[in-house]
Protein backbone atom coordinates (compact mmCIF):
# COMPACT_ATOMS: atom_id res chain seq x y z
CA UNK A 1 0.00 0.00 0.00
CA UNK A 2 1.10 3.21 -0.75
CA UNK A 3 1.93 5.42 1.96
CA UNK A 4 -0.34 8.48 3.19
CA UNK A 5 -3.49 6.56 0.64
CA UNK A 6 -6.26 4.88 2.49
CA UNK A 7 -6.74 0.75 2.52
CA UNK A 8 -8.62 -0.97 0.52
CA UNK A 9 -10.56 -1.51 3.63
CA UNK A 10 -11.01 1.97 4.64
CA UNK A 11 -11.85 3.15 1.12
CA UNK A 12 -14.91 0.15 1.24
CA UNK A 13 -15.75 1.46 4.64
CA UNK A 14 -16.12 5.53 3.60
CA UNK A 15 -17.78 4.04 0.31
CA UNK A 16 -20.63 2.20 2.56
CA UNK A 17 -20.93 4.54 4.73
CA UNK A 18 -21.53 7.03 2.11
CA UNK A 19 -24.42 5.11 0.46
CA UNK A 20 -26.26 4.37 4.25
CA UNK A 21 -26.21 8.28 4.38
CA UNK A 22 -27.55 9.05 1.13
CA UNK A 23 -30.20 6.10 1.63
CA UNK A 24 -31.20 8.07 4.66
CA UNK A 25 -32.69 10.64 2.78
CA UNK A 26 -34.17 8.57 0.01
CA UNK A 27 -36.52 11.77 -1.98
CA UNK A 28 -33.50 14.55 -1.41
CA UNK A 29 -31.39 11.96 -3.13
CA UNK A 30 -33.11 11.17 -6.12
CA UNK A 31 -33.99 15.04 -6.76
CA UNK A 32 -30.29 15.60 -6.91
CA UNK A 33 -29.32 12.38 -8.76
CA UNK A 34 -32.06 13.57 -11.23
CA UNK A 35 -29.75 16.63 -12.65
CA UNK A 36 -26.36 14.14 -13.19
CA UNK A 37 -28.90 11.72 -14.87
CA UNK A 38 -30.32 13.95 -17.38
CA UNK A 39 -26.52 15.60 -17.93
CA UNK A 40 -25.26 12.42 -18.27
CA UNK A 41 -27.73 10.89 -20.72
CA UNK A 42 -27.75 14.08 -23.27
CA UNK A 43 -23.93 13.39 -23.16
CA UNK A 44 -24.08 9.69 -24.09
CA UNK A 45 -26.90 10.39 -26.04
CA UNK A 46 -25.16 12.91 -28.39
CA UNK A 47 -21.66 10.52 -28.74
CA UNK A 48 -23.35 7.84 -29.62
CA UNK A 49 -26.11 9.33 -31.91
CA UNK A 50 -23.09 11.04 -33.51
CA UNK A 51 -21.29 7.78 -33.64
CA UNK A 52 -23.76 6.46 -35.76
CA UNK A 53 -24.82 9.09 -37.71
CA UNK A 54 -21.10 8.72 -38.83
CA UNK A 55 -21.03 4.82 -40.02
CA UNK A 56 -24.59 5.85 -41.87
CA UNK A 57 -22.87 8.49 -43.52
CA UNK A 58 -19.77 6.23 -44.91
CA UNK A 59 -22.10 3.47 -45.39
CA UNK A 60 -24.29 5.66 -47.93
CA UNK A 61 -20.94 6.51 -49.71
CA UNK A 62 -20.09 3.21 -49.88
CA UNK A 63 -23.35 2.52 -51.47
CA UNK A 64 -23.40 5.53 -53.53
CA UNK A 65 -19.46 5.52 -54.39
CA UNK A 66 -16.84 8.11 -53.40
CA UNK A 67 -16.05 8.09 -57.41
CA UNK A 68 -19.96 9.97 -57.86
CA UNK A 69 -20.32 13.40 -58.67
CA UNK A 70 -23.93 15.00 -58.07
CA UNK A 71 -25.15 17.40 -60.54
CA UNK A 72 -27.89 19.65 -59.81
CA UNK A 73 -28.90 21.64 -62.41
CA UNK A 74 -31.64 24.88 -62.73
CA UNK A 75 -33.83 25.57 -64.69
CA UNK A 76 -33.66 28.38 -67.84
CA UNK A 77 -35.37 31.57 -67.68
CA UNK A 78 -37.87 29.62 -69.93
CA UNK A 79 -38.46 26.67 -67.34
CA UNK A 80 -36.11 24.63 -69.49
CA UNK A 81 -33.86 21.85 -67.80
CA UNK A 82 -30.84 20.87 -68.76
CA UNK A 83 -30.92 18.65 -71.72
CA UNK A 84 -30.18 15.02 -70.43
CA UNK A 85 -28.42 14.16 -74.21
CA UNK A 86 -25.77 16.86 -72.52
CA UNK A 87 -25.30 14.20 -69.31
CA UNK A 88 -25.09 11.22 -71.84
CA UNK A 89 -22.60 12.05 -73.75
CA UNK A 90 -19.97 13.38 -71.35
CA UNK A 91 -17.90 10.77 -71.62
CA UNK A 92 -17.01 11.60 -75.08
CA UNK A 93 -16.32 15.53 -73.56
CA UNK A 94 -14.64 14.85 -70.63
CA UNK A 95 -12.55 11.97 -70.03
CA UNK A 96 -12.32 9.71 -67.04
CA UNK A 97 -16.09 10.17 -66.77
CA UNK A 98 -17.73 6.23 -67.37
CA UNK A 99 -21.42 6.49 -66.27
CA UNK A 100 -23.81 9.01 -66.70
CA UNK A 101 -27.19 9.06 -65.53
CA UNK A 102 -29.32 12.12 -66.02
CA UNK A 103 -32.55 12.51 -63.91
CA UNK A 104 -35.58 14.37 -64.05
CA UNK A 105 -37.16 14.57 -60.95
CA UNK A 106 -40.82 16.64 -60.72
CA UNK A 107 -43.90 16.46 -58.61
CA UNK A 108 -47.34 14.94 -60.42
CA UNK A 109 -51.01 13.50 -59.59
CA UNK A 110 -50.66 9.78 -58.75
CA UNK A 111 -53.96 7.84 -58.06
CA UNK A 112 -54.27 3.88 -57.49
CA UNK A 113 -57.73 3.37 -56.09
CA UNK A 114 -58.09 5.99 -53.28
CA UNK A 115 -57.87 10.11 -54.62
CA UNK A 116 -55.44 11.48 -56.24
CA UNK A 117 -51.83 12.33 -53.70
CA UNK A 118 -48.81 14.82 -55.21
CA UNK A 119 -46.18 12.51 -55.26
CA UNK A 120 -42.28 13.20 -56.70
CA UNK A 121 -42.49 11.62 -60.33
CA UNK A 122 -38.39 10.67 -61.08
CA UNK A 123 -37.52 9.84 -64.97
CA UNK A 124 -34.56 8.21 -64.95
CA UNK A 125 -32.09 5.44 -67.22
CA UNK A 126 -31.89 1.92 -66.02
CA UNK A 127 -28.16 3.11 -64.88
CA UNK A 128 -29.90 5.43 -62.48
CA UNK A 129 -30.99 2.82 -60.70
CA UNK A 130 -27.84 0.92 -59.96
CA UNK A 131 -26.00 4.72 -59.28
CA UNK A 132 -28.70 5.08 -56.72
CA UNK A 133 -27.72 1.64 -54.73
CA UNK A 134 -31.57 0.65 -54.81
CA UNK A 135 -32.87 -2.30 -53.08
CA UNK A 136 -35.88 -4.44 -54.99
CA UNK A 137 -38.28 -5.66 -53.04
CA UNK A 138 -40.81 -7.22 -55.14
CA UNK A 139 -41.08 -7.65 -59.03
CA UNK A 140 -38.16 -6.26 -61.25
CA UNK A 141 -36.19 -2.89 -61.48
CA UNK A 142 -36.41 -0.91 -65.22
CA UNK A 143 -34.81 -1.96 -67.83
CA UNK A 144 -33.15 -0.53 -71.40
CA UNK A 145 -36.37 -2.09 -73.19
CA UNK A 146 -39.03 -0.23 -71.06
CA UNK A 147 -37.85 3.44 -72.96
CA UNK A 148 -41.15 3.49 -74.11
CA UNK A 149 -43.32 1.43 -71.94
CA UNK A 150 -45.73 2.72 -69.12
CA UNK A 151 -43.94 0.54 -66.58
CA UNK A 152 -43.06 2.12 -63.26
CA UNK A 153 -41.02 1.25 -60.23
CA UNK A 154 -42.41 2.72 -56.52
CA UNK A 155 -40.78 3.67 -53.48
CA UNK A 156 -41.06 1.74 -49.74
CA UNK A 157 -43.56 4.06 -48.53
CA UNK A 158 -45.67 5.26 -51.87
CA UNK A 159 -46.63 1.85 -51.83
CA UNK A 160 -48.03 1.87 -48.50
CA UNK A 161 -49.44 5.42 -49.70
CA UNK A 162 -51.23 3.47 -52.37
CA UNK A 163 -52.96 1.06 -50.57
CA UNK A 164 -56.14 0.34 -49.29
CA UNK A 165 -57.79 -1.83 -46.70
CA UNK A 166 -57.13 -5.61 -48.25
CA UNK A 167 -55.43 -4.32 -51.56
CA UNK A 168 -51.85 -3.75 -50.78
CA UNK A 169 -49.98 -2.19 -53.80
CA UNK A 170 -47.91 -5.01 -55.62
CA UNK A 171 -46.52 -5.27 -59.09
CA UNK A 172 -49.30 -5.89 -61.70
CA UNK A 173 -51.35 -3.11 -60.81
CA UNK A 174 -51.95 0.04 -62.21
CA UNK A 175 -52.03 3.54 -61.19
CA UNK A 176 -51.92 6.79 -62.91
CA UNK A 177 -49.55 9.44 -63.52
CA UNK A 178 -50.95 12.75 -64.31
CA UNK A 179 -52.63 11.83 -67.70
CA UNK A 180 -50.79 8.22 -68.07
CA UNK A 181 -51.56 4.50 -66.85
CA UNK A 182 -49.02 3.18 -65.62
CA UNK A 183 -48.21 -0.65 -64.64
CA UNK A 184 -46.40 -1.33 -61.80
CA UNK A 185 -43.07 -3.65 -62.27
CA UNK A 186 -41.20 -3.22 -59.35
CA UNK A 187 -41.22 -2.14 -55.34
CA UNK A 188 -37.91 -0.94 -53.92
CA UNK A 189 -36.70 -1.89 -50.36
CA UNK A 190 -37.10 0.91 -48.01
CA UNK A 191 -33.90 3.15 -48.68
CA UNK A 192 -31.23 5.32 -46.17
CA UNK A 193 -31.24 8.81 -47.48
CA UNK A 194 -28.28 10.08 -48.36
CA UNK A 195 -26.62 13.54 -49.27
CA UNK A 196 -25.42 11.74 -52.09
CA UNK A 197 -28.93 11.64 -53.68
CA UNK A 198 -31.14 14.61 -54.72
CA UNK A 199 -33.97 12.10 -54.47
CA UNK A 200 -36.10 10.78 -51.73
CA UNK A 201 -36.69 7.18 -53.30
CA UNK A 202 -39.11 6.40 -50.71
CA UNK A 203 -41.84 8.59 -51.31
CA UNK A 204 -40.99 8.64 -55.46
CA UNK A 205 -42.52 6.79 -58.84
CA UNK A 206 -39.54 5.99 -60.95
CA UNK A 207 -40.23 6.00 -64.68
CA UNK A 208 -38.38 6.05 -68.20
CA UNK A 209 -37.04 8.97 -68.46
CA UNK A 210 -38.07 9.12 -71.99
CA UNK A 211 -41.76 9.49 -71.09
CA UNK A 212 -40.95 11.63 -67.95
CA UNK A 213 -42.01 15.37 -70.22
CA UNK A 214 -44.52 13.90 -71.44
CA UNK A 215 -46.02 12.56 -68.35
CA UNK A 216 -44.90 15.55 -65.74
CA UNK A 217 -44.85 18.73 -68.48
CA UNK A 218 -41.26 19.48 -67.40
CA UNK A 219 -38.84 19.52 -70.09
CA UNK A 220 -35.32 18.47 -69.41
CA UNK A 221 -33.27 16.81 -66.20
CA UNK A 222 -32.46 18.64 -63.00
CA UNK A 223 -29.98 16.20 -61.51
CA UNK A 224 -27.43 13.93 -62.82
CA UNK A 225 -25.23 11.39 -61.05
CA UNK A 226 -21.66 11.45 -62.89
CA UNK A 227 -19.57 7.86 -62.22
CA UNK A 228 -15.83 8.84 -62.79
CA UNK A 229 -12.82 6.63 -62.73
CA UNK A 230 -12.03 6.08 -59.06
CA UNK A 231 -8.52 6.43 -59.82
CA UNK A 232 -8.87 10.31 -60.25
CA UNK A 233 -8.72 13.06 -58.04
CA UNK A 234 -12.60 13.93 -57.08
CA UNK A 235 -12.25 17.59 -56.82
CA UNK A 236 -10.43 17.82 -60.00
CA UNK A 237 -13.63 15.78 -61.64
CA UNK A 238 -16.04 18.00 -60.23
CA UNK A 239 -14.48 21.14 -61.88
CA UNK A 240 -14.02 19.57 -65.05
CA UNK A 241 -17.57 18.59 -65.12
CA UNK A 242 -18.99 21.90 -64.02
CA UNK A 243 -16.76 23.71 -66.93
CA UNK A 244 -18.06 22.03 -69.27
CA UNK A 245 -21.67 21.64 -69.00
CA UNK A 246 -21.52 25.16 -67.86
CA UNK A 247 -19.79 25.85 -71.31
CA UNK A 248 -22.77 24.05 -73.13
CA UNK A 249 -25.58 25.26 -71.14
CA UNK A 250 -24.90 28.58 -70.15
CA UNK A 251 -28.10 29.62 -68.91
CA UNK A 252 -28.65 26.62 -66.69
CA UNK A 253 -27.21 26.80 -63.18
CA UNK A 254 -25.34 24.06 -62.97
CA UNK A 255 -23.72 22.80 -59.21
CA UNK A 256 -21.32 20.11 -59.08
CA UNK A 257 -20.72 18.04 -55.29
CA UNK A 258 -18.22 15.39 -54.88
CA UNK A 259 -18.47 13.01 -52.06
CA UNK A 260 -15.69 14.85 -50.47
CA UNK A 261 -17.25 18.06 -50.43
CA UNK A 262 -21.02 16.95 -49.42
CA UNK A 263 -18.72 15.01 -46.23
CA UNK A 264 -17.28 18.18 -45.71
CA UNK A 265 -20.47 19.91 -45.12
CA UNK A 266 -21.72 17.07 -43.27
CA UNK A 267 -18.85 17.38 -40.68
CA UNK A 268 -19.35 20.96 -40.42
CA UNK A 269 -23.39 19.81 -39.33
CA UNK A 270 -22.41 17.44 -37.05
CA UNK A 271 -20.28 19.74 -35.51
CA UNK A 272 -22.71 22.95 -34.88
CA UNK A 273 -25.13 19.76 -33.48
CA UNK A 274 -22.91 18.01 -31.44
CA UNK A 275 -21.79 21.18 -29.75
CA UNK A 276 -25.10 22.16 -29.59
CA UNK A 277 -25.94 19.02 -27.45
CA UNK A 278 -23.04 19.23 -25.78
CA UNK A 279 -23.69 22.60 -24.37
CA UNK A 280 -27.20 21.17 -23.35
CA UNK A 281 -25.53 18.47 -21.58
CA UNK A 282 -23.33 20.41 -19.80
CA UNK A 283 -25.76 23.14 -18.82
CA UNK A 284 -27.73 20.09 -17.20
CA UNK A 285 -25.06 18.55 -15.77
CA UNK A 286 -24.30 22.11 -13.86
CA UNK A 287 -27.53 22.59 -12.25
CA UNK A 288 -27.73 18.59 -11.55
CA UNK A 289 -24.12 19.69 -9.54
CA UNK A 290 -25.63 22.81 -8.19
CA UNK A 291 -28.14 20.27 -6.96
CA UNK A 292 -25.70 17.67 -5.35
CA UNK A 293 -23.40 21.17 -3.36
CA UNK A 294 -27.06 21.89 -2.15
CA UNK A 295 -28.19 18.17 -0.91
CA UNK A 296 -24.62 18.19 0.73
CA UNK A 297 -24.28 21.81 2.62
CA UNK A 298 -27.90 20.57 3.79
CA UNK A 299 -26.57 17.27 4.96
CA UNK A 300 -23.28 19.25 6.54
CA UNK A 301 -25.54 21.43 8.21
CA UNK A 302 -27.76 18.97 9.41
CA UNK A 303 -25.35 16.19 10.70
CA UNK A 304 -23.15 18.81 12.91
CA UNK A 305 -23.08 17.32 15.78
CA UNK A 306 -22.12 14.19 14.46
CA UNK A 307 -19.03 15.89 12.82
CA UNK A 308 -18.06 17.47 16.13
CA UNK A 309 -18.28 13.83 17.66
CA UNK A 310 -16.18 12.42 15.23
CA UNK A 311 -13.62 15.57 15.44
CA UNK A 312 -13.58 14.98 19.61
CA UNK A 313 -12.84 11.38 19.15
CA UNK A 314 -10.07 11.95 16.81
CA UNK A 315 -10.96 12.06 13.44
CA UNK A 316 -8.51 14.76 11.15
CA UNK A 317 -10.36 17.51 8.94
CA UNK A 318 -9.04 15.44 5.67
CA UNK A 319 -11.06 12.28 7.37
CA UNK A 320 -14.06 14.55 7.83
CA UNK A 321 -13.46 16.05 3.78
CA UNK A 322 -12.92 12.50 2.61
CA UNK A 323 -16.54 11.20 3.97
CA UNK A 324 -18.43 14.15 2.30
CA UNK A 325 -16.92 13.86 -0.67
CA UNK A 326 -17.22 10.69 -1.23
CA UNK A 327 -20.75 10.77 -0.84
CA UNK A 328 -20.62 13.38 -3.33
CA UNK A 329 -18.69 10.74 -5.41
CA UNK A 330 -20.89 8.26 -4.61
CA UNK A 331 -24.09 10.08 -5.82
CA UNK A 332 -22.83 11.44 -9.14
CA UNK A 333 -21.60 7.72 -10.02
CA UNK A 334 -24.80 6.26 -9.19
CA UNK A 335 -26.54 9.06 -10.93
CA UNK A 336 -24.06 8.95 -14.44
CA UNK A 337 -24.42 4.85 -14.31
CA UNK A 338 -28.42 5.54 -14.50
CA UNK A 339 -27.53 8.15 -17.04
CA UNK A 340 -25.41 6.19 -19.57
CA UNK A 341 -28.26 3.64 -19.42
CA UNK A 342 -30.62 6.24 -20.40
CA UNK A 343 -28.55 7.99 -23.06
CA UNK A 344 -28.39 4.35 -24.69
CA UNK A 345 -31.67 3.73 -24.66
CA UNK A 346 -32.63 7.37 -26.01
CA UNK A 347 -30.23 6.54 -28.52
CA UNK A 348 -31.27 2.67 -29.93
CA UNK A 349 -35.05 4.54 -29.72
CA UNK A 350 -33.47 6.78 -32.21
CA UNK A 351 -31.61 4.61 -34.17
CA UNK A 352 -34.82 2.43 -34.70
CA UNK A 353 -37.09 5.74 -35.75
CA UNK A 354 -34.30 6.75 -38.18
CA UNK A 355 -33.84 3.25 -39.69
CA UNK A 356 -30.51 2.80 -38.44
CA UNK A 357 -28.21 0.13 -37.48
CA UNK A 358 -27.77 0.80 -33.65
CA UNK A 359 -24.14 0.38 -32.38
CA UNK A 360 -22.23 1.64 -29.33
CA UNK A 361 -19.28 3.61 -29.36
CA UNK A 362 -17.22 1.91 -26.08
CA UNK A 363 -15.77 4.98 -25.22
CA UNK A 364 -19.08 7.06 -24.58
CA UNK A 365 -18.99 4.64 -21.17
CA UNK A 366 -15.72 5.68 -19.61
CA UNK A 367 -16.68 9.75 -20.65
CA UNK A 368 -19.81 9.85 -18.73
CA UNK A 369 -18.67 7.76 -15.91
CA UNK A 370 -15.86 10.32 -15.90
CA UNK A 371 -17.97 13.21 -16.28
CA UNK A 372 -20.18 12.15 -13.21
CA UNK A 373 -17.20 11.35 -11.12
CA UNK A 374 -15.66 14.88 -12.10
CA UNK A 375 -19.01 16.62 -10.97
CA UNK A 376 -19.30 14.74 -7.98
CA UNK A 377 -15.62 15.96 -6.82
CA UNK A 378 -15.94 19.37 -8.06
CA UNK A 379 -19.57 20.31 -6.51
CA UNK A 380 -18.93 18.09 -3.76
CA UNK A 381 -15.72 19.61 -2.67
CA UNK A 382 -17.00 22.90 -1.26
CA UNK A 383 -19.43 21.26 1.50
CA UNK A 384 -16.39 18.65 2.45
CA UNK A 385 -14.12 21.45 3.47
CA UNK A 386 -16.90 23.16 4.73
CA UNK A 387 -17.37 20.15 7.05
CA UNK A 388 -13.89 19.61 7.73
CA UNK A 389 -13.45 23.25 8.73
CA UNK A 390 -16.05 22.78 11.60
CA UNK A 391 -15.22 24.12 15.20
CA UNK A 392 -15.67 20.38 17.17
CA UNK A 393 -17.04 22.38 20.28
CA UNK A 394 -19.55 24.24 18.31
CA UNK A 395 -20.71 21.37 16.49
CA UNK A 396 -21.37 19.55 19.30
CA UNK A 397 -23.34 22.09 20.76
CA UNK A 398 -25.51 22.23 17.47
CA UNK A 399 -29.02 20.75 17.77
Amino acid sequence: MIRGLPSKSAITHLVSEAVSNLLAHKQRTLLALLGIVIGTASVIAMLSIGHMAQLEAIGMFRAVGVNTLLVNAGQTQLGIGLDPSLITILPERVSGVTLTAPIAIAQAPVANFGPETNIVVAGLPPAGQSLLGLGLGEGRLLTSFDTNNHVAVIGAEVAIKLSTPGRPAVPGQTLRVGKYVYTIVGILKPVTLSFMTALDVNNAVLIPLSLSAGTTGQSGVNAAFIRFDPTLDADDMSRRVTEDLTRQAPENSINVQSPKQLIAAMKKQKAVQSQLLAAIGGISLLVGGIGVMNVMLMSVMERKREIGLRMAIGAAPKDIQGMFLTEAVVLTLTGGVIGIALGLVISFVAASLWAWEFSLALYTLPVGLGLSAFAGIVFGFFPALKASHLNPIEALRAD
